[in-house]
């Protein structure tokens, strides 16, 4: 079947094995993801002799699925020039012509059956990251919050050099943080971290602000929680100094900040 319409496709790829691929054993061009509730991919022992993964994403690529995968054997794990993973965490499940633009992000999941008693659950909620910093780090009003280190992430992505959390499928999240920080503006201020999301749209989604206003000099510690609803995959959210100056993040007993997101709907 190469062209079809229509939604809540399941498409399974189970226990097949290939000798040499020209091609990706399974190529998915000018693909609409939104179509499919899950990919299933299990129990296939593939060469990779083309170096595009299990699964080829080529041309074009919109909308996003989750794709659940297991027991699967993949003997020549590089990629070919302008390829590499489509998936989070990194596999060679899935791979993507390095050309499409933004990049197809495919959260991927240990394969699991859920009994309803009448219909399978396909959608996952295991979509999550813990973030957190040892530094202490000088932060310009208005600028990113950059943590340092990521403890857990599977759908939720995190790159340290941009402050970026990207988030790679529609759902609703919670949202948890806790920032150590010292007020290095020169004068009393509250002090405030801004959850904002930078992308598709530009706009504030929740903040956390200091109960009184901390002398210059002076460190608090600030803890904010949100439940933010992403209607667009791959939206971007950031933390940001939302104080009135800057601030510097500051190390209480190793960590400065603590930040967790969990899908939940």
């Amino acid at each position: 079947m190469e062209e079809f319409v229509g939604s809540n496709f399941q498409l399974f790829i189970d226990n097949n094995i290939t000798i040499s691929e020209s091609n990706a054993p399974v190529l998915l061009y000018n693909v609409d993801n939104s179509i499919f509730s899950f990919i299933e991919v299990s129990g296939n022992s593939v060469q990779n002799t083309a170096g595009k993964g299990l699964i080829a994403v080529d041309s074009s690529s919109t909308g996003s699925t989750v794709v659940y995968a297991s027991n699967n054997s993949i003997a020549n794990q590089t990629w070919a020039a302008g390829w590499t993973t489509a998936t989070i965490p990194a596999s060679f499940i899935v791979g993507y012509n390095t050309a499409i633009t933004p990049a197809p992000v495919y959260p991927l999941e240990n394969s699991y059956w859920q009994d309803t008693g009448f219909s399978l659950n396909g959608t996952s909620f295991n979509a999550y990251a813990m973030v957190h910093d040892t530094n202490s780090a000088p932060i310009t009003t208005g600028n990113a919050i950059l943590l340092n280190i990521t403890d857990l992430s599977s759908g939720v992505s995190y790159a340290s050099a941009t402050g970026n959390f990207t988030i790679a499928s529609a759902g609703q999240y919670l949202v948890n943080w806790w920032v150590a920080i010292s007020n290095s503006s020169g004068a009393a201020m509250k002090i405030i971290v801004n959850l904002k999301e930078t992308s598709p749209s530009i706009g504030l989604v929740s903040k956390a602000v200091s109960s009184s206003a901390i002398a210059n000099g002076s460190d608090t510690v600030v803890f904010g929680t949100a439940i933010i609803n992403v209607t667009v995959p791959n939206s971007i959210y950031q933390f940001q100094n939302g104080s009135a100056g800057n601030v510097s993040t500051v190390v209480t007993d190793g960590y400065s900040a603590v930040v967790t997101f969990a899908r939940i709907n």
